[in-house]
């Protein structure tokens, strides 16, 4: 499908300085056969925080501090791993599932600095939903990445195919849905990411 590459292809990443490469690079380089379900289409929990330690262990590379949804068993580790010492905290959920941030060395709770926002969904119907919508799971979540100002909005989900009717669906609704929402901070960058079968492809979006 137009747009959507292969993650053998990043020279077609844009280069941007958003942190877009590092991570695909780290995902292509991270995340192994061993990850995908061995039969069916299932994902759970274990790839889930495959992937979320990843890139929070990436966040802290880079010299930013990091919330991660549902890491406990790691809280030490990334803590320990933070490169600004100074009033370390706790690695827990704040309002997405992972971002990276910086706060000011001198005052709490004053944040300077909010480049990445990481959103994660395996399901693709909405618990509860009212109406069978397909992807709707997929779409509620890239709600929450459409409302934020970070410099890099990141939608990791799953599909069976690039080129089925829902995919290409659910494509047009990320286009529609970006050019509708009137509050983006200038030139907001989407990245989105999806696995199927074993591989892994990504989609740049501007607003």
């Amino acid at each position: 499908m137009e747009n959507w590459h292969a993650i053998s292809e990043l020279s077609n990443i844009t280069n941007d300085n958003s942190f877009k490469r590092d991570i695909l690079v780290k995902l292509s380089t991270s995340i192994k056969k061993p990850f995908f379900p061995s039969s069916g289409n299932y994902f759970g929990s274990k790839q889930t925080k495959l992937i979320k330690y990843h890139l929070t262990v990436l966040g802290l590379d880079k010299g930013f501090w990091v919330y991660a949804n549902r890491m406990k068993e790691y809280e030490n580790e990334f803590t320990n791993k933070q490169k600004l010492k100074e009033n370390k905290h706790k690695c827990r959920e704040w309002m997405y599932d992972i971002h990276w941030y910086k706060d000011s060395l001198t005052e709490l709770y004053m944040t300077t600095e909010f480049p990445v926002v990481i959103e994660c969904e395996w399901q693709y119907s909405r618990p509860g939903a009212m109406h069978k919508t397909p992807f709707s799971a997929v779409k509620y979540d890239f709600q929450k990445l459409l409302i934020t100002n970070a410099n890099l909005k990141v939608l990791i989900f799953k599909s069976s195919s690039l080129n089925s009717k829902e995919f290409i669906e659910l494509d047009s609704y990320f286009n529609k849905a970006i050019n509708i929402y009137p509050n983006h901070i200038p030139n907001s960058n989407f990245l989105f990411i999806c696995f199927i079968k074993g591989e892994i492809y990504f989609c740049e979006k501007n607003s």
